[in-house]
């Protein structure tokens, strides 16, 4: 088994060999195959240099790469995103970088809203039925340097890099559990990675992939 470098997985068996064995050696590695894609489409990540916020730019939202379109209109200052490929940034006359940043980041932080507080919904409930009692936190977001996020046991609180929606959700997902398991450990004992590892296996191939990712960003 191979993984090419445009992430296709390519197969070699025996002519003799049945389609269902071949199947069933494929899905017993989608471990193998998740750590792989991970490991290259970080590495694979090209330079991204800083937005000028400027017809045709493209930037990345939850790992999508998606295209910048800036419209001039007397209306109020707003912006439409497609959820796929596009981003329209609908400015008034005179706009400067300063205005079309502050208008990007009021983007980031409804984003923000909703895909951080639909993970901690995802990852309380797996803790619930793993019967790991903790607390369904604040979840709040912020502009972190060095940290992806934190948790502070004693105020049920969880706070989430705003950077991390440009990634790809695997790695919202990934940090979401590391706070989550704080509830339980204050630490980073082995406790508190096999707690990490049981809801997932892959955390390492994950963390080593998120910081890959933003390297090549600004």
């Amino acid at each position: 088994m191979r993984i090419a470098k445009d992430g296709t997985v390519h197969v070699s068996a025996n002519a003799y060999v049945p389609d269902h064995r071949i199947d069933a050696f494929v899905i017993d590695n989608v471990p193998f195959i998740k750590r792989a894609l991970f490991k290259l489409e970080a590495l694979t990540s090209k330079k991204i240099e800083a937005l000028t916020y400027t017809t045709g730019e493209t930037m990345s939202i939850l790992g999508m790469p998606v295209q910048l379109e800036v419209v001039e209109t007397n209306e109020k200052a707003h912006i439409k995103f497609d959820g796929a490929r596009l981003l329209s940034m609908f400015v008034k006359p005179g706009y400067t970088y300063e205005d079309k940043y502050k208008l990007m980041d009021i983007f980031w932080r409804q984003l923000g809203e909703k895909v951080f507080h639909h993970w901690a919904q995802v990852v309380y409930k797996r803790f619930q039925q793993a019967g790991i009692d903790v607390p369904m936190p604040t979840v709040k977001q912020q502009r972190m340097k060095s940290r992806w996020g934190s948790c502070t046991p004693t105020k049920e609180l969880i706070k989430m890099n705003m950077r991390l929606l440009e990634g790809p959700q695997a790695y919202i997902e990934y940090v979401m559990i590391h706070e989550f398991a704080h509830f339980k450990y204050w630490d980073h004992s082995k406790n508190f990675h096999h707690l990490v590892a049981q809801f997932l296996p892959d955390w390492k191939e994950r963390k080593k992939s998120l910081n890959l990712y933003f390297a090549h960003r600004p």
